[in-house]
């Protein structure tokens, strides 16, 4: 098995599969909502590589929530409530 290498960007992670496996970014939010939706648009908007994107929402009060819901589709989303 090849060598996976780590990335850390505040609270986003990534982990590089190389050779174009596929490329997971996990982003762990609480009360967001004023800055996951650019957010999600530079990680989406990234182009030669099989995304999967995994958000978890740790039972933000704001409207982070509705802030995922265009993404629906494309992100996996988790849902803390406490």
């Amino acid at each position: 098995m090849l060598p996976r290498r780590r990335f850390r960007l505040d609270r986003i992670f990534a982990i590089y599969m190389p050779f174009g496996e596929c490329v997971c970014v996990s982003i762990v939010t609480f009360n967001s909502a004023a800055y996951i939706t650019r957010c999600l648009e530079a990680v989406l908007a990234q182009e030669d590589a099989h995304l999967e994107v995994v958000v978890v929402d740790n039972a933000s009060s704001d409207n982070t929530r509705q802030c995922l819901q265009p993404f629906e589709g494309r992100i996996r989303a988790i849902y803390n409530n406490r």
